[in-house]
């Protein structure tokens, strides 16, 4: 074996950055960068050492050498400076960053050097027999993979787990491990676990001076119908005094106050921050992106002034950040697109980027596509062009949330339009993702199948692409299904009545026979049938998929269905729903909630947070049945816990509370 090839085993051996598999797209990065860099470099901060370590990966990765030289050296000194101590198990991820960077230089003696002093290190503070790793390398891989994606935001909850059971007096590493273990689970619920809660409240009362912890505390507790006015403008207050970067806690509290408290007091303490801290940039980023959640809010009318104000702040935010991504640019555009007077600056914004679009990668491309698709349509009043876009997003073959809402807009075009030159423009697109629809995106809806029951001019498919989909069948792949044969000499169908007739009859029959299988399946004497249990299904998810507005109803029936085989699945459909809740009227709420409190109850047996979500439906004021069934659930509980010799008072107490200021 060479001694290079000696030398990358070696390195390949290593914990450090270069390989853990961080693999970021060049806007990512872009992002991490900015990110890392908002989160201060005050010497106070437990994590400096390991935010210089990532830094300087970010900067190798960008391709500046140099620069990643003289972060790598300040992480090991940061380090030496805040542990006061020359070495220890914390220098081992640094060290093998530099044996890494030197190999890349092509200065190999300096690598061997490096590799030598983490071997040293290795022998002089192994890991623990229970562990492959040092704790003090588990905790410093676990943070820095809380900064990627999904993925490894969860191997980061593990690895965290792993290094706090060691050292379990490592205050930073257990409020890390809050924060994580909150935010990750936040995204797809509102209330959080026992445990996750009970962990936060741990973390909380140990870290006391961490106000980052405190605001999501604050938050957790407000998803339960906690009062917390007081002790958020308590902490508002503590935070405002405190030098302002990503730890500081500000990003969470205006998250608790527009979530739970006001979204106008959410501005206001915005402004407040801008005026204490007029040169911070990530007030500027945060405060920017509170004035335009307020101004895209649902209910959202603000006056010009606010308009004025919230355009202002986003200029100032990328101009403090000249590599500010691709969103915050789009954001830009869409809150000038908002006024009258400012609606050329928008486009302005659009054209430029559409100019730089060959920098974007694929899933950016079809951001900007969707993004400017809805902005010539509702501010440009430009429907045929809109239509354009959305077909460019939707042919780059890519799977994102941006491509799937173009693809659902060009499903309800067809369904609602009788343009015979729409249908075959829109059909080539179709021609042009089957292939890869079939194969690399089976549950992508897809425009084929029912692009074909629209399309006017019907022609007898040849014999060698019926072969083609014979062989698509015997392999088990989703051929898209076929469209009816029109026969030599017969007139295509161009009425409004034939097309939409299809379709409507089609649906009608599927969600016939839906409801019939679905009274079937969830009757109390019911013997599971998973054949049955799948075929309903797969009829609700066609009936839902065919609905241009698809029933609140319809995607419950289908999340009970699946609760009866795969309650993953059932689960993963309520939290797709509630995070949608802002979207529903009270009565809609309502059925949410009190159906998911039932879900809660008797397929997961968490009757803790079921009662939560019947306070919530009962809270809402709005009379209905669901509301009804919610306050006689916990009426049966109230009655039930007081009852027992050790029933919990805390919830008796609540649910009274509740129950008088409803006037029941």
């Amino acid at each position: 074996m060479s001694s290079a090839q000696s030398l990358e085993d070696k390195l390949e051996a290593l914990q450090s950055h270069f390989t853990w598999e961080l693999q970021p797209s060049r806007s990512k990065l872009t992002y991490l960068r900015i990110r890392l860099e908002d989160i201060g470099t005050e010497e106070g901060n437990f994590w400096l050492g390991h935010v210089y370590n990532l830094l300087g990966f970010i900067q190798y990765q960008l391709g500046s050498s140099e620069d990643t030289l003289n972060l790598f050296n300040r992480a090991a000194e940061t380090s030496q400076r805040q542990k006061n101590a020359d070495e220890g198990p914390w220098l081992m991820v640094n060290f093998g960053n530099l044996a890494w960077l030197h190999h890349h230089l092509g200065e190999d003696e300096k690598s061997e050097d490096y590799l030598s002093k983490v071997d040293g290190l290795m022998r002089k503070y192994p890991a623990p027999p229970e562990l492959e790793l040092h704790p003090e390398v588990l905790a410093e891989k676990a943070w820095t993979l809380m900064k990627f994606d999904k993925e490894k935001k969860q191997q980061a909850l593990e690895l965290f787990q792993r290094a706090i059971r060691m050292q379990p007096d490592t205050v930073e590493w257990r409020s890390s491990y809050a924060i994580l273990s909150t935010e990750f689970l936040t995204k797809r619920q509102t209330i959080l676990e026992p445990e996750v809660f009970e962990r936060l409240r741990s973390a909380k009362e140990q870290d006391p001076g961490n106000l980052y912890v405190a605001a999501l505390y604050l938050e957790a507790r407000a998803a339960k119908q906690e009062q917390i006015h007081d002790e958020a403008r308590e902490l508002a207050e503590r935070i405002l005094e405190r030098p302002m970067n990503g730890y500081c806690g500000f990003g969470p509290l205006l998250r608790l106050y527009r979530k739970h408290i006001s979204k106008d007091e959410a501005v206001e303490i915005a402004i407040e921050a801008l005026r204490r801290h007029p040169d911070s940039r990530y007030t500027k980023k945060s405060s920017a992106k509170c004035y335009r959640k307020q101004i895209f809010g649902k209910q959202s009318n603000p006056d010009g002034s606010r308009m004025d104000e919230a355009i202002c702040l986003w200029d100032e935010m990328i101009a403090a950040h000249p590599e500010s991504g691709l969103k915050d640019k789009i954001t830009l555009a869409d809150l000038h697109a908002t006024q009258q007077k400012t609606k050329d600056k928008a486009d302005e914004i659009y054209k430029k980027l559409l100019e730089e679009r060959e920098d974007l990668d694929p899933a950016g491309l079809q951001m900007l596509y969707c993004r400017y698709a809805k902005h010539l349509y509702f501010s440009g009043h430009d429907s045929g062009r809109s239509i354009e876009y959305h077909m460019k997003a939707a042919e780059i073959q890519e799977t994102s949330k941006y491509r799937q809402k173009s693809l659902r807009q060009l499903k309800t075009t067809v369904k609602r339009n009788t343009n015979p030159e729409l249908y075959r423009r829109i059909r080539e697109v179709e021609t042009s993702l089957r292939n890869f629809c079939l194969v690399d995106e089976p549950d992508l809806p897809v425009i084929g199948w029912w692009c074909d029951s629209f399309t006017a001019d019907r022609v007898k498919r040849k014999p060698e692409h019926l072969s083609e989909r014979e062989g698509l069948e015997s392999s088990g792949t989703r051929p898209f299904p076929c469209s009816p044969v029109k026969e030599p000499g017969q007139s295509p169908r161009l009425g409004k009545e034939s097309l939409f007739g299809q379709i409507r009859n089609q649906t009608q029959q599927q969600r016939s026979d839906a409801e019939s299988l679905t009274k079937k399946i969830l009757s109390k004497d019911y013997r599971t049938d998973s054949n049955e249990i799948n075929g309903a299904i797969r009829l609700w998810e066609e009936v839902i998929h065919n609905d241009p507005q698809p029933k609140l109803e319809d995607k419950i029936t289908l999340a009970s269905i699946h609760a009866k085989l795969d309650t993953k699945k059932a689960e993963q459909i309520y939290k797709e729903l509630l995070e949608q809740r802002q979207d529903l009227d009270p009565a809609g709420k309502q059925m949410l909630y009190n159906v998911y409190a039932k879900h809660l109850f008797f397929m997961k047996n968490n009757s803790c947070e079921s009662i939560e979500y019947h306070m919530r439906a009962a809270e809402i004021q709005e009379e209905s049945k669901y509301r009804h069934s919610s306050i006689t659930e916990l009426k049966k509980t109230l009655t039930r816990e007081t009852s027992r010799r050790n029933g919990d008072a805390d919830l008796c107490k609540r649910i009274k509370e509740l129950l008088a200021r409803l006037g029941i």
